[in-house]
């Protein structure tokens, strides 16, 4: 008696595609980088960026940006923080085509005095740059982009970099962020002090 055949289900093919046709079915966002720097003379932040051009690497963009923005040629440091941000976040317009956003934030290192007395900011684009602290300096920003710059400020004191979507930590948020950490205390600002134990993961006792 033959033994009885088993055939094998046949699996659909899919329809191969085109090179463009692959291309544009990827998914597209924005590209966003910039620049976390200090001046020497003070605890001060600020945060000089923008788009990235169509091909060009966020170290890339992150150099042109600060050159753009304050005449300064500085190569990008350490990455502190990488952030997405969705399509349809209440920080961004509602009349604007927004596909969602990747947006480095590297270490633009330390500005000495010459530095800063050779800033030149363009006329068209900026009126103006302030040194601020990190608590005035949020005080300023939308939400979302506070909580990035804090995030980052917060990375490059913990030598660490953070993972951010929305403004919020993908993971559990370090220590830093998670008691409202800041670099120093600013006159006229109550500054609760904690009188125990240090909590767990915090390296110093003041929050």
């Amino acid at each position: 008696m033959d033994s009885p055949t088993h055939s094998t289900p046949q699996v659909p093919q899919q329809p191969r595609m085109s090179q463009e046709e692959y291309a544009r079915s990827r998914h597209a966002v924005w590209l966003g980088a910039a620049a976390l720097v200090k001046p020497t003379y003070r605890s001060q932040w600020l945060l000089p960026g923008g788009a990235a051009d169509p091909g060009e690497s966020p170290e890339n963009a992150c150099r042109r940006e600060v050159g753009e923005e304050l005449g300064l040629s500085r190569a990008p440091g350490r990455l502190l923080a990488v952030h997405w941000l969705t399509p349809g976040h209440p920080d961004v317009a509602a009349d604007l085509p927004f596909p969602g956003e990747v947006r480095y934030v590297l270490d633009g290192g330390v500005l000495t005095e010459a530095d800063i007395a050779a800033l030149c900011l363009p006329p068209d684009e900026l009126s103006g740059y302030e040194f601020l602290d990190s608590r005035a300096a949020a005080e300023r920003m939308t939400p979302v982009d506070a909580q990035i710059m804090l995030a980052a400020l917060r990375a490059r004191l913990a030598g660490t970099t953070a993972h951010l979507a929305d403004g919020r930590h993908v993971t559990e948020a370090p220590p830093l962020d998670r008691y409202d950490v800041h670099t120093r205390p600013r006159s006229g600002r109550h500054w609760p002090w904690h009188p125990g134990q240090v909590p767990d993961g915090l390296q110093i006792p003041q929050a």
